[in-house]
């Protein structure tokens, strides 16, 4: 099974009022997640990190990865939605942006996991460091954990599932020593999920994806509402294996 991870991030500029000093803490915790058994056992040659990227470099690394049979692709940072286009705009840096329709090019498995703004500014709230346990995670086995990952990628048919950390005209919550608040609560979903289990088994993006999606709108007062495309039918690819 060849698969490639393509992390992206954009803080902004710093100086300005909507730096995200968090993006680094979502790039940071999906690396760590992904090296975990749980998290598919990645290797290191298998991640790829581009922090604040040309919109030229982007679209190559995204060519890169048809060759590969499965993807995963992470953006934490600034974007907004074009109402014309019907598109999620993701800026990598000034005068540089790419859409998620363009990032859905690239391996013919493929997975986008997108934590940014869907309109054109950002608001930012305290909010206190979400702990992580790993009480099971020496009892892991890393080599079947992995295995179990491809195999679950292996049933799964063609396609791209896409998940947006918010709705269309809403913002993006971050948190300067927490991340994104729908990146850290995925990521919660993983590690909860997988202290829970006490035999093999797999949770899905979709299932991780509606744990989140809960805790964000509760967290936030209704006013983000995560969001997910997928294709209708089962399996969806793993987002957290236990074996």
């Amino acid at each position: 099974m060849k698969r490639k991870a393509l992390i992206i991030v954009n803080p902004g500029e710093k100086g300005e009022e909507n730096y995200c000093r968090g993006v680094f803490l979502d790039k940071v915790n999906f690396i760590q997640f992904f090296a975990k058994p749980v998290g598919g056992f990645w290797s290191d040659s298998e991640i790829q990190v581009m922090e604040r990227p040309t919109r030229a470099e982007v679209l190559l690394a995204i060519t890169d990865l048809k060759a590969f049979d499965y993807s995963l692709t992470v953006f934490s940072g600034h974007g907004w939605y074009s109402i014309p286009d019907s598109k999620t705009v993701l800026e990598l840096r000034k005068g540089n942006e790419v859409t998620d329709t363009e990032l859905s090019q690239g391996s013919h498995k493929q997975l986008i996991i997108l934590d940014c703004c869907r309109k054109g500014y950002e608001i930012k709230v305290g909010m206190e460091l979400m702990m992580r346990k790993f009480l099971k995670e020496q009892l892991r086995n890393p080599d079947r954990c992995r295995q179990l990952y491809n195999e679950r990628i292996s049933k799964c048919s063609d396609g791209c599932v896409i998940t947006y950390s918010c709705d269309k005209n809403e913002t993006s919550t971050d948190s300067s020593n927490a991340g994104g608040l729908y990146s850290s609560s995925l990521l919660d979903a993983a590690d909860n999920w997988a202290n829970s289990q006490n035999g093999s088994g797999v949770l899905s993006i979709v299932g991780a994806h509606n744990v989140a999606e809960k805790k964000v709108i509760d967290s936030y007062g209704g006013r983000q509402k995560p969001q997910i495309t997928k294709p209708r039918s089962e399996p969806y690819f793993p987002f957290v294996v236990v074996a």
